[in-house]
């Protein structure tokens, strides 16, 4: 434990919390809003405790290193929609005390989350669940970001609470808008001398100045209200206390009514927490454990859900926080809690004196961003209008994105107009739908190694006999069909699966007709995993359709330019050059002897000498055609360096590489041995020296040195010997 490490740690859990603070002061009272405007001190309260206890818990359960929790629109709406049915239940109804009914059934539904991301956790499906169509989710946080958009419409136009829509315009303080939109744009785009500063806590500050001094000129009864005075508590327990006082009996009975909506708070939770495991790999350089995670949060809302909390959940922007200010164990978490728990108690005198107006340009403003770029971008180019699909030819591509766009925008309503659970049961229920529709049939068509497959590239015995020893560590795997959330898991299934050691892995894509955003989310996974490992992912053969989507989809730099490649020939040749690089070989910018060629293979020093003497030697600048289809083929060739490509004539003036040979390699020698003429072209790439050998010298060497002719023959036998060779084994492999 070091000093650097304590202070990150410190340091990353305190920030974490400066920021949290005010998104609970938002997501805290929606969760008990259905209790009316009283009911928001509790939400707060619930909500703040919720993140003080998972620290300590974190501790006690072992969740991952560097992971922070805090509430989620989302879950926070699926409690408020709760509260809202069991307000209206008869039984709770009809009890003594139906208010403290329902704030025990709330958190006693947050105890059945825990208890189901626990069973997620012990049952292993934390990698499924990553994988949950991505249009659901989408539309899910674009529903919570409308309702919340709905919520903060009062406190923007300084509406008071309770206060009917029908007597609103007469109730209306304008100057509010004013406080909202400064907040809102601080957000938006926070000032560069503080962005050291959670960008939260800057746009509050300015928000709460801006309504004081538009009350100090305007006066106060232009604006709308404060917070109001409040005392935050230790959390009292009361589902504890509830279950004490002898209402087992009714909880009992309510329990299949909370079922759906534990069940969409676990999913939401787990999903949630899940995308927040990549950056902590990242950083810290491990492999986390999903599925421990969902364990280990499952019991930890357990617990804060008998302790009277709402659902703790891993903050993709809190842990993104902690980790860039150094916080990697668990400590940072315990250090986040303190200060949450540290600002709760001291910092309530202050919060009072926070402007709702304020408060609700933040939420505005996260409302904005639960709408992710993928889905704008979709909408955006949805409503650039068909025609341009059309001439781009992605009639079939814009089909598939107008679907996954029409289930997002069916979740969002539903959850607006009705509630989160039966958003999510739609949801899903649409997505399946489409994959029906898509016709979907597996995608993955065949797996394969570079044992059996070689690229047109043509090397040195010794690089072939490595590649022969150690291609099974190059992996391609050739898909067919179309590329989505259907499809998705299989694919990250057989890249999970595969055996230590593997250096490249080719996405064959040339059979992919289309994917969505789903498919691409899994393309960027397998290249976080796979670069996890050491290895590299490369696409080859990806029509314009699937690599434009795949580009458009990607929301991180996963899949960089590098991995992209025109066919699997290309893809090959640079996973065969990373496996020979990793082995020793050196690159092509490596200059050969003449004696480390294939020509003057086992000649001694002198004979290399008599052969030098005999050869033509061309210095070679840039890209140079050394013979063309139709030349006689009178002479062979060796370069020293660089490569050299086996053209031929196809459609249109294009060339199609028929072959690509490394240093040191001898090309040019069929037509050399059968005096013909040449088939096709070849041309240099990247060479300084290229040794010309004409028959006629050949012939001198025989006359004057047999034993050395003899020599060159048997080196010309063993080439093509080993290339036949090669040929061969391929052919084998691709039959058993």
């Amino acid at each position: 434990m070091t000093t650097s490490s304590l202070r990150g740690d410190a340091v990353g859990g305190a920030s974490a919390a400066l920021g949290g603070l005010p998104l609970e002061l938002i997501y805290g009272p929606i969760a008990f809003s259905a209790l009316g405007a009283a009911s928001a001190q509790l939400g707060v309260q619930a909500a703040i405790w919720a993140c003080a206890l998972c620290g300590v818990l974190a501790l006690v359960f072992r969740t991952t290193p560097g992971m922070i929790y805090g509430s989620r629109a989302p879950a926070a709406f699926v409690l408020a929609t709760l509260g809202a049915a069991l307000m209206q239940h008869p039984q709770v109804a009809a009890s003594s005390h139906p208010a403290e009914t329902v704030v025990a059934l709330i958190f006693l539904c947050v105890c059945g989350s825990g208890l189901l991301q626990l069973l997620f956790g012990l049952v292993r499906i934390g990698t499924a669940l990553k994988f949950t169509p991505y249009p659901v989710l989408s539309g899910l946080m674009a529903g919570a970001a409308i309702l919340m958009v709905v919520a903060s419409l009062r406190p923007v136009l300084g509406i008071a609470d309770g206060t009917p829509w029908s007597d609103t315009p007469g109730a209306w303080h304008p100057a509010s808008l004013a406080v909202a939109a400064v907040t809102f744009g601080l957000c938006l785009r926070p000032p560069r001398p503080l962005k050291r500063v959670p960008f939260i806590l800057t746009a509050l500050a300015a928000g709460t100045l801006t309504h004081y001094a538009l009350a100090a000129v305007l006066g106060a009864g232009h604006l709308g209200a404060v917070l109001g005075a409040s005392e935050v508590q230790f959390p009292a327990a009361p589902l504890w206390q509830y279950l004490h006082a002898g209402n087992a009996a009714l909880i009992l009975e309510l329990l299949p009514t909370l079922l759906p909506y534990a069940l969409a708070i676990a999913a939401i939770g787990s999903l949630e927490s899940l995308t927040c495991l990549p950056p902590i790999e990242a950083a810290a350089g491990t492999r986390a454990d999903g599925d421990q995670e969902l364990r280990a949060q499952g019991l930890a809302n357990l617990c804060i859900g008998l302790l009277g909390g709402t659902p703790a959940i891993g903050n993709f922007s809190r842990v993104t926080t902690n980790l860039m200010s150094g916080g990697l164990t668990r400590r940072s978490t315990l250090c986040y809690s303190l200060a949450m728990a540290l600002l709760a108690l001291f910092a309530g005198a202050g919060i009072q004196w926070l402007p709702r107006a304020a408060i609700a340009g933040g939420a505005l403003f996260f409302a904005y961003a639960m709408i992710d770029d993928t889905t704008r971008r979709l909408a955006v180019r949805l409503l650039a209008g068909r025609e341009a699909g059309r001439d781009a030819g992605n009639a079939a591509q814009q089909r598939l994105q107008l679907a996954n766009f029409a289930v997002i925008v069916l979740v969002a309503v539903v959850a607006v107009f009705g509630d989160m659970v039966k958003a999510a049961g739609i949801g899903v229920i649409a997505a399946m739908f489409l994959f029906v529709l898509s016709n979907a049939k597996p995608l993955v068509r065949r797996t394969f190694t570079g044992e059996r497959a070689h690229s047109l590239r043509v090397r040195t015995p010794e690089a072939n006999a490595v590649l022969r020893q150690h291609g099974k560590d190059v992996v391609v795997i050739e898909m067919e069909g179309i590329l989505f959330f259907g499809t998705a898991e299989r694919l990250i299934r057989v890249v999970a699966e595969m055996e230590p050691g593997v250096v490249a892995v080719i996405f064959d894509m040339q059979r992919v007709r289309d994917t969505d955003s789903t498919g691409a989310r899994a393309v960027q996974q397998a290249a976080r995993t796979l670069a996890s490992r050491g290895a590299t992912l490369m696409i080859a053969g990806a029509n314009r359709a699937v690599e434009t989507a795949l580009r458009a989809f990607a929301a991180d730099n996963a899949i960089a330019d590098e991995c992209w490649h025109v066919d699997l020939d290309q893809a090959l040749e640079a996973a065969e050059d990373a496996l020979l690089a990793r082995h020793g070989f050196a690159h092509a910018e490596s200059v050969l002897q003449l004696g480390q060629t294939t020509l003057a293979a086992n000649l001694t020093p002198a004979e290399v000498e008599v052969l030098r003497a005999h050869l033509i030697e061309h210095e070679v600048g840039g890209t140079a055609t050394l013979f063309s289809a139709g030349d006689g083929g009178d002479s062979l060739y060796v370069a020293a360096n660089g490569l050299v490509n086996i053209l031929v004539p196809v459609k249109r003036g294009a060339r199609k590489r028929l072959a690509s040979f490394a240093p040191g390699v001898i090309f040019g020698e069929m037509a050399f041995i059968e005096g013909s003429r040449r088939s096709a072209d070849a041309e240099a790439a990247g060479c300084s020296i290229v040794w010309e050998f004409p028959r006629s010298r050949l012939e001198a060497i025989e006359r004057e040195h047999p034993a050395v002719a003899h020599k060159i023959m048997a080196n010309l036998a063993r080439s093509l010997s080993d290339r036949l060779r090669v040929t061969t084994r391929a052919l084998r492999l691709s039959w058993k």
